[in-house]
């Protein structure tokens, strides 16, 4: 495995300005450093929606739909241990495919990403390196919506520092422990800097493993990650 550091802190080892700004670069272009550095220096000189800006956060939206599917992936294989003594990435995109085909045909509310298995298995392999980062922010989202009734965005990560570091808590708890389960899943992610205090957290969904435990049961696959 190789770790790539995201560039967030200064020569002092404080948060460069706008920090997030670099962090949703990266996990809406995980593989193009020249687009990361472009995006993080375009939002931070205007970072509300203007002519110039206004074309990268269309493309973080795009991003999105399929980051949060790959977050989800990356989440479900954390709790796969918990659950079968066969962890796999196949069984988690698997799983992820058949709860969000159901939340598709939501008409409230339909999920926007992919939701057939092949489309889910894509979508983690473009964002394998940053899917730590879509599953802690729905990790923190579901905890702050749990404890405090708030609604996480971007908004909210920008303009508070406590949220933004809680968020990459939450994001290297989870990436530590896919290492754990599945170390070739995720082979260069991008990490918050070591030097860099992170709050010590709990991410994932224990909510999902009653119903990730049923699915494992039923399913059967003769491929292994």
């Amino acid at each position: 495995m190789s770790e790539r550091v995201l560039p967030i802190l200064n020569e002092n080892g404080n948060l460069i300005p706008w920090a997030p700004f670099m962090v949703m670069g990266a996990m809406t272009f995980p593989e193009d450093r020249a687009a990361i550095r472009q995006f993080y220096s375009a939002m931070s000189i205007d970072p509300t929606p203007s002519k110039v800006t206004k074309p990268l956060l269309r493309k973080v939206r795009e991003a999105s739909n399929r980051g949060f599917a790959a977050g989800f992936v990356y989440s479900a294989a954390c709790h796969l241990p918990n659950v079968t003594k066969e962890p796999s990435f196949l069984k988690a995109a698997a799983f992820v495919s058949s709860i969000v085909k159901k939340l598709k045909e939501n008409p409230q509310e339909p999920w926007p990403g992919p939701a057939n298995r092949n489309q889910v298995q894509s979508a983690f392999w473009e964002f394998r390196n940053v899917a730590h980062f879509w599953a802690g922010f729905s990790s923190l989202r579901a905890q702050l919506d749990r404890e405090r009734c708030v609604d996480l965005d971007w908004v909210l990560i920008l303009e508070d520092r406590a949220v933004f570091l809680d968020f990459l808590g939450h994001s290297e708890s989870l990436r530590q422990e896919l290492a754990k389960v599945l170390p070739k899943a995720s082979p260069d992610p991008w990490v918050a800097p070591q030097a860099l205090s992170l709050p010590k957290v709990q991410g994932g969904y224990r909510a999902i493993e009653p119903a990730l435990r049923q699915f494992v049961e039923n399913y059967k696959s003769s491929k292994s990650y």
